[in-house]
């Protein structure tokens, strides 16, 4: 992870946009603009650690005005963090410390997820996985393209930056809302038959899976479906814990339930470049010499789980005990 590129922003407001999840809004501390960005970009929050290397986190960009072109130098930057009381204490270091005035340290915009095709699109959201996909329907506005915004959220209450996406999407935004349908979201009723359309997708791994089989049952190419999945839905999916054989390093290091594999190789000061935490980026990935993997990321092609053996630290994790890694 490079350091020499990041960049101090103060803190100018911090705003709840559903119950557990704060939205902060970020200007450069000495008054300057901002970088432009592409919508789905993100930003890494380096947060210190005494005596440890910075715990880092990507936050997906927000914008929800269309009259605003965030390709362009920016005023100020918005980010929305979801509180994680199992994770590993990035959102609750920013929930529970960090107010209006405060610096934080963070990475130019970097984008793994950038709007592509324009021709008909289909927007999926769920939950905190809005964020990006806001933006993309910030630009389509601005550019006067036709799209569909589909919301999943458990409850009203959770459902996040609701009004500013009624006030953006209008007629086109089609909310459901879990506990009032008594069923999660149908996605017969979001990707219709007929010629396959560009999908943007953010949100939980069953949403994601549920999307790309729907798309495969109608014939779109695999392509069709972009997606986004957050790190800390991934590692949440680490039950069991296991435990980790560093070969070259002759280290055993546990991996516990609710832990993400690269946090643990940094508390153990491994020199292993990162930046997404979300499985797209593919900086982060190693080597399995002994164990299973269950892969979450988006960036390896199947041979490279297959037959070259590598997982991304940031999001994949052990499906049996014990794994051996060439680190």
């Amino acid at each position: 992870m490079g350091e020499t590129d990041l960049f101090d922003v103060r803190v100018t407001q911090v705003t709840w946009c559903s119950p557990g999840v704060l939205a902060f809004t970020l200007a450069a501390v000495d008054g300057h603009a901002l970088p432009g960005y592409q919508p789905g970009a993100h930003v890494s929050v380096h947060l210190p650690v005494s005596g440890k290397p910075d715990r880092v986190r990507a936050y997906s960009l927000v914008n929800t005005d269309p009259g605003n072109d965030p390709s362009t130098p920016q005023r100020c930057y918005r980010i929305a963090v979801r509180r994680d009381d199992a994770g590993t204490g990035g959102s609750l270091h920013l929930h529970e410390s960090v107010r209006p005035g405060d610096v934080l340290r963070i990475s130019p915009p970097k984008n793994a997820f950038a709007l592509g095709e324009t021709e008909g699109v289909i927007l999926l959201a769920g939950g905190i996985g809005v964020t990006p996909i806001l933006t993309m329907a910030a630009a389509l506005q601005r550019q006067g393209l036709p799209f569909t915004f589909h919301y999943a959220a458990r409850s009203r209450d959770e459902a996040v930056f609701l009004e500013e996406l009624r006030q953006l999407c209008g007629e086109r935004l089609n909310l459901h809302i879990d506990e009032e349908a008594g069923r999660h979201l149908d996605l017969g009723s979001v990707l219709p038959a007929g010629p396959a359309r560009p999908v943007y997708v953010c949100g939980p791994k069953p949403m994601i899976d549920a999307a790309v089989r729907h798309a495969a049952t109608l014939g779109w190419p695999a392509d069709s479906v972009k997606f986004e999945l957050f790190g800390a839905d991934i590692a949440n999916q680490n039950q069991a814990g296991y435990e980790v054989v560093l070969q070259f390093s002759d280290k055993s290091v546990f991996v516990r339930p609710g832990q993400a594999l690269l946090d643990v190789l940094i508390d153990e000061d491994v020199d292993l470049p990162y930046d997404c935490r979300a499985g797209f980026c593919g900086l982060c990935r190693v080597k399995v010499l002994e164990g299973e993997v269950n892969h979450n990321d988006t960036c390896l092609t199947d041979a490279d789980r297959t037959q070259r053996r590598y997982m991304q630290a940031c999001v994949s994790h052990a499906a049996c005990s014990r794994l051996v890694l060439d680190l």
